[in-house]
């Protein structure tokens, strides 16, 4: 599988930047797909397989998520919950935004065209 590498650059004091570099596996990921009506489902890698279905909006800079009933015990993708939106205009294979949520766990999120 494809893959890619970058460096991330985390503020850890008010004068201290910590690097460290990510590398990523590529096409290894659900497949996510959020609809304008307010649905979407997660498809297995490669898109063949429906794992489940959700329902989703976004309010300000939150987007809030609620899985509906797992097709598949593999479903576990994103929590139901509420998480804060964090742009990013750094590419990683697309374009990216990163999910934070209320453990202060990053999901990175890749548009892939």
């Amino acid at each position: 599988m494809a893959g890619t590498t970058h460096v991330n650059i985390r503020r850890v004091s008010k004068n201290k930047t910590v690097e460290e570099v990510v590398s990523t596996k590529c096409n290894t990921c659900p497949e996510i797909t959020f609809k304008a009506d307010g649905t979407g489902y997660i498809k297995a890698e490669g898109g063949e397989k429906l794992l489940d279905i959700f329902n989703w909006k976004v309010s300000g800079n939150k987007l809030f998520f609620t899985n509906g009933k797992p097709l598949n015990q593999e479903a576990d993708t994103l929590a139901s919950g509420s998480y804060i939106i964090m742009p990013s205009t750094e590419l990683l294979g697309g374009r990216r935004i990163d999910l934070v949520d209320d453990k202060d766990t990053k999901h990175s999120l890749v548009r892939i065209n």
